[in-house]
């Protein structure tokens, strides 16, 4: 098993003396670190190394720390790369200045190594967290645009349904074209088979099945309805109330509406175009 990259965090202070001491005491707790003796040196490494978080100091002679933060913050936010700013103790003008400019945080000086690392290791914790959300939010968007059903989430307690843009297109509709609750998806569903699906759903948020299956038409944008398969599954809470609802969409309309042997239309298919004909 591969051990965890150690975070790499870059110190940035013109005092020597300073600077030795965070490197020391960082390197101590396990981090990887990097320093710079002042903010034009920092605007350089930052530019051709990667880092996980800053330790930027606010006075500094070339160029001050609101320098270095402003430069930053034009190609990283603050949940990419996290900056604690070190200002002197008694100026607030300071520490308000730094944090309407993007630093996440701050130290007062002189530096208390324990604050330091407890918001240290909390500023790195919140970044992996978004990290980690963002690639899920990649491989969930990934996952959506591989597969040729269309995918929905419904949210049983604001009553919201998240349709995919491939559940929407089964119907015809583009992505903006399509509301976001139940009733949208239900006033689709031919009047035949509506009360079986609401039957079928009521029952598996009831905890009467274990999972919710069903076969029928929806209505296309056209017009004229395509044959679905709709699959889901519920979450329920502590108490056994249903939660959430998510699920899958298949168009199944080819299957339905053309022999599989002859490739001829079918019954299915004829007698829909009769019933659009008639309408």
């Amino acid at each position: 098993m591969t051990a965890e990259r150690a975070a790499r965090i870059l110190v940035v202070d013109d005092n020597a003396l300073n600077r030795h001491l965070l490197e020391q005491q960082l390197s101590i707790h396990g981090y990887d670190v990097v320093s710079a003796d002042g903010g034009l040196e920092a605007v350089r490494l930052l530019e051709s190394e990667s880092f996980d978080l800053v330790l930027l100091d606010v006075m500094m002679p070339d160029l001050d720390g609101y320098g270095v933060l402003d430069r930053i913050r034009k190609t990283k936010s603050s949940l990419e790369l996290p900056i604690i700013m070190a200002t002197a103790r008694d100026d607030s003008a300071d520490i308000v200045k730094a944090l309407h400019c993007g630093a996440n945080d701050y130290v007062t000086k002189p530096i208390d190594l324990a604050v330091a690392i407890a918001r240290i290791e909390t500023l790195l914790t919140m970044a992996r967290i978004n990290t980690d959300l963002r690639i899920s939010e990649e491989r969930l968007n990934l996952a959506m645009n591989g597969t040729s059903d269309g995918l929905w989430d419904w949210d049983l307690a604001r009553d919201t349904v998240f349709y995919s843009e491939r559940w929407k297109g089964i119907l015809g509709y583009d992505e903006d074209e399509f509301g976001n609750s139940h009733e949208d998806w239900f006033s689709h569903v031919h009047p035949d088979e509506l009360d079986q699906l609401k039957a079928t759903i009521d029952d598996h948020l009831s905890g009467k099945t274990d999972n919710c299956q069903m076969e029928c038409r929806m209505l296309n944008k056209d017009g004229s309805y395509v044959w679905v398969v709709i699959r889901g599954v519920a979450v329920f809470n502590a108490d056994g109330d249903a939660v959430r609802f998510a699920g899958s969409m298949t168009d199944v309309t080819n299957d339905k509406t053309f022999d599989p042997l002859t490739g001829l239309p079918s019954r299915i298919l004829f007698s829909d175009r009769v019933e659009r004909t008639l309408a």
